[in-house]
């Protein structure tokens, strides 16, 4: 998740694209914020099985 943030973040400095801008702010909002890192904490984009059986 942060991987995809810091890029759409980069890109909106770079280009200076509001789109980009409102990416980075709604993953940071809805996922980093939110403890939803990927599958380093089990939910991202997707929920990962817990590897408890």
């Amino acid at each position: 998740m942060k991987t995809a943030y810091n890029i759409s973040l980069a890109k909106a400095e770079a280009t200076g694209d509001e789109m980009y801008k409102k990416i980075a702010d709604l993953l940071k909002t809805e996922y980093i914020d939110k403890g939803k890192l990927g599958k380093e904490t089990g939910e991202g984009f997707y929920k990962y099985p817990s590897d408890e059986s």
